[in-house]
């Protein structure tokens, strides 16, 4: 901190009233510091060092992308939260992808911009002291190999739980971000549900008693109820919510999850086959959110053979008694998925589809299959496929939910 003890607060706006607005709400208790373009706010970051900065996405000259290039050049510590207007929520997702905190919408609200303020200053300071640890941890890892094999051996076990704690911290960092970012993606799927469900509605009073179509209008319905119920679940992400168990049998939830994606699969002729384990198998879990993770494993599977292809697709049990589990098997003959990519894809914000993408699919499907103590695999070959096994605990029968 180069001006004083307190933490420093950059704003980067070309608004006067906007900086002016930062510098009312934070100056009580910290050093706020405003420029009104890109090269100055640089200027700023290499001789003073801030701890936090609010950067404006659209301004003239060096806009705010190329900035946050440019700070992450300088000071990879800096925590950096974008400011944007309603339409260049996509842009701001962009910005969270090179390294941003979070985003705020104008107009934004004062006590939620304090609150992240908070929380992003906190990271800087860990972010800080974990540097400092690493750097002691360096020159004592210097000494400590010149004292034997059975010192290294502690270096080795330390080493690895320090590696554990930057990860933890890196994956809770990317879910408060991915909290802030799907409130704003339920916000944007609830609006038009409730204008399709009203046309919906309207449409009813006007088809006779006796037609299937009103078969079909029920289905709709039920598929907006479902929509609105996994947009709720995507903005409880980050907070964990425990799932409604009910017992769900395996194969019939496939079954009615490809009642949905059959349509989109004929259209690209995708050619979709089953292989349901007789046995009938159940899972104790949430119906809806393991839907939520099928679809996203299928639509993912017809996006990756846009000419056509085959999605085979295979319930079965293995193991016994407690340790009995139900497994879901979707393989394609898509392009499949690069070896150095393999790592990544149930990370938020990880795609390998570019502007269609928003990594978000495998990482909702990956927690929820962990909040049913299950997990998701992945084996892959470029040029010849992708195989998703999940493979979640049997549920036994007339058993109570497990606890969560």
């Amino acid at each position: 901190m180069a001006i004083g003890e307190r933490p420093i607060i950059l704003v980067v706006d070309d608004e006067e009233s906007v900086r002016q607005s930062f510098d009312v709400i934070f100056r009580d208790d910290y050093e706020v510091l405003t420029v009104p373009d890109g090269e100055r706010a640089l200027a700023k970051v290499q001789d003073l060092m801030p701890n936090l900065m609010f950067l404006d996405i659209r301004m003239p000259g060096m806009g705010g992308l190329e900035v946050l290039a440019e700070v992450r050049r300088i000071d990879e510590d800096l925590e950096v939260v974008v400011v944007t207007a309603v339409s260049d929520v996509a842009t701001a997702i962009e910005a969270m992808k090179l390294g941003a905190f979070s985003y705020i919408i104008k107009p934004f609200d004062v006590n939620a911009i304090q609150q992240i303020a908070s929380r992003a200053l906190l990271k800087h300071r860990i972010n800080l002291e974990n540097r400092r640890f690493l750097e002691s941890l360096t020159q004592e890892n210097v000494r400590l190999r010149t004292q034997g094999k059975r010192l290294k051996r502690r270096l080795q076990a330390t080493s690895h739980e320090l590696h554990e704690m930057r990860e933890g911290l890196a994956h809770a960092s990317k879910l408060a971000a991915l909290g802030e970012t799907a409130a704003a993606i339920a916000h944007e799927i609830r609006n038009p549900l409730t204008v399709i469900s009203a046309y919906i509605q309207l449409t009813r009073q006007h088809v006779p008693s006796n037609t299937k179509v009103l078969g079909h209008l029920d289905r709709v319905e039920r598929e907006i109820q479902r929509l609105n119920r996994v947009a709720q679940h995507l903005m409880s992400y980050s907070s964990r919510s425990n799932p409604a168990w009910t017992k769900v049998p395996v194969n019939a939830l496939v079954e009615d999850t490809l009642w949905l994606i059959r349509p989109r699969a004929h259209a690209q002729h995708v050619e979709v086959m089953t292989d349901y384990d007789a046995s009938s198998p159940a899972v104790q879990g949430d119906r809806d959110q393991l839907t939520q993770v099928l679809l996203n494993l299928l639509v993912n599977a017809c996006q990756a053979m846009p000419d056509g292809g085959r999605i085979q697709i295979t319930t079965g049990v293995k193991g016994e008694g407690d340790e009995a589990q139900v497994t879901i098997q979707i393989a394609d003959t898509g392009c499949g998925i690069p070896e150095e990519h393999l790592p990544n894809i149930f990370q938020p914000f990880f795609t390998t589809k570019g502007k269609d993408g928003t990594g978000l699919g495998l990482a909702i499907s990956s927690r929820i299959a962990r909040d049913h103590h299950g997990t998701i695999d992945v084996q892959s070959e470029v040029g010849r496929g992708s195989v998703f096994l999940i493979a979640l605990p049997s549920a036994p029968p007339d058993s109570a939910a497990p606890s969560s």
